[in-house]
Protein backbone atom coordinates (compact mmCIF):
# COMPACT_ATOMS: atom_id res chain seq x y z
CA UNK A 1 0.00 0.00 0.00
CA UNK A 2 1.44 3.37 -0.86
CA UNK A 3 0.68 6.42 0.88
CA UNK A 4 0.66 10.23 -0.92
CA UNK A 5 0.12 13.55 0.49
CA UNK A 6 -0.29 16.32 -1.77
CA UNK A 7 -0.56 19.69 -0.98
CA UNK A 8 -1.27 22.80 -3.08
CA UNK A 9 -1.54 26.06 -2.34
CA UNK A 10 -3.13 27.25 -5.75
CA UNK A 11 -1.20 29.77 -7.45
CA UNK A 12 1.68 30.45 -4.77
CA UNK A 13 3.91 27.92 -5.96
CA UNK A 14 3.23 27.83 -9.49
CA UNK A 15 3.50 31.41 -9.76
CA UNK A 16 7.18 31.48 -8.43
CA UNK A 17 8.12 28.64 -10.52
CA UNK A 18 6.95 30.30 -13.63
CA UNK A 19 7.99 33.72 -13.22
CA UNK A 20 11.62 32.02 -12.46
CA UNK A 21 11.60 30.19 -15.78
CA UNK A 22 10.16 33.19 -18.02
CA UNK A 23 11.61 35.82 -19.48
CA UNK A 24 10.59 39.77 -18.63
CA UNK A 25 9.95 41.83 -21.65
CA UNK A 26 8.99 45.66 -21.93
CA UNK A 27 5.57 46.09 -22.00
CA UNK A 28 5.94 48.40 -25.20
CA UNK A 29 7.48 45.25 -27.04
CA UNK A 30 5.30 44.43 -29.75
CA UNK A 31 7.56 41.69 -32.10
CA UNK A 32 8.59 38.23 -31.03
CA UNK A 33 12.26 37.45 -30.50
CA UNK A 34 14.16 34.24 -32.46
CA UNK A 35 13.05 31.07 -30.45
CA UNK A 36 15.65 29.24 -28.56
CA UNK A 37 16.42 26.23 -27.09
CA UNK A 38 14.72 25.02 -23.77
CA UNK A 39 17.24 24.91 -21.11
CA UNK A 40 15.17 22.14 -19.94
CA UNK A 41 17.02 21.45 -16.37
CA UNK A 42 16.77 24.67 -15.05
CA UNK A 43 12.98 24.12 -15.20
CA UNK A 44 12.79 21.12 -11.83
CA UNK A 45 15.90 23.60 -10.59
CA UNK A 46 13.32 26.13 -10.19
CA UNK A 47 10.65 24.36 -9.16
CA UNK A 48 13.04 22.59 -5.72
CA UNK A 49 13.90 26.67 -5.35
CA UNK A 50 9.94 27.43 -4.95
CA UNK A 51 9.43 24.58 -2.33
CA UNK A 52 7.69 22.10 -4.98
CA UNK A 53 9.04 18.42 -4.98
CA UNK A 54 6.96 15.70 -7.35
CA UNK A 55 7.95 14.06 -10.48
CA UNK A 56 11.38 14.87 -11.54
CA UNK A 57 11.89 17.48 -8.87
CA UNK A 58 12.50 15.66 -5.67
Amino acid sequence: MARTLIRNVPGQVQDAVFVGIGTVLPDSRTAQSEPAAPDIPMVPAKAREAGMAGLGTA
